[in-house]
């Protein structure tokens, strides 16, 4: 069995938001404030976490295990391109179909990645088979809510309590255990604010 533990790093996504706003005239600083300026309005003040689609990915770090290694590595630096990062993530995932470790991956990491690779036409059909093609995908894969092919180990719900989806038995019968997992890390946002997106 493969796994292949994940996280992205993401900043605002200022092109885009510059297009979104017609911001075309602003400084990345200023663009960047309207940006928050406008979230904090669309959440009443509570937040300043962009929505996914104006996450741009800089980094993914993974932790690949096979059974004939184990490897941790970082896709991306300070003059990566987005695109290429992109590609050799989801190349990672064509080439092993591993079976997807993540932090709250099904609430953002996902998403951005999504929207990311849909942005930049990044192909990736082993990640979006869902059986069409490869039969054992079809109530087994990474885009299914109940499946064994994505663990999400902290969920949607953050305020203390976390709901992780753990196989009770081998892949394949169906059957889950909700466990209940007091939260340990802090709930940082990707801008360096303690806040939900």
């Amino acid at each position: 069995m493969n796994i292949l533990v994940f996280d992205i790093e993401t900043v605002p996504d200022i092109e885009s938001g510059k297009r979104l706003y017609d911001l075309a005239g602003l400084s990345d600083e200023a663009a960047v404030e309207f940006m928050c300026h406008q979230r904090r309005q669309e959440t009443d003040g509570k937040s300043e976490f962009m929505r996914h689609y104006l996450h741009q990915i800089v980094a993914i770090s993974v932790v690949l295990k096979t059974p004939e290694q184990l490897k941790v590595w970082s896709l991306g630096d300070a003059g990566a391109d987005e695109k290429e990062i992109l590609r050799r993530f989801f190349e990672g995932i064509e080439r092993y179909s591993p079976t997807l470790v993540s932090w709250n991956g099904g609430g953002f990491d996902l998403p951005v990645l999504h929207y990311r690779a849909l942005l930049h036409g990044v192909s990736a059909p082993r990640y979006w088979e869902h059986g069409d093609e490869d039969r054992g995908f079809r109530w087994n894969n990474y885009l299914s809510r109940f499946h064994h092919r994505h663990t999400d180990l902290g969920g949607p719900e953050r305020r203390g309590r976390s709901r992780v989806y753990v196989p009770s038995a081998p892949p394949g019968n169906g059957r889950q255990v909700r466990v209940h997992a007091p939260l340990s890390a802090s709930n940082r946002g990707h801008l360096g604010r303690a806040e939900d997106p």
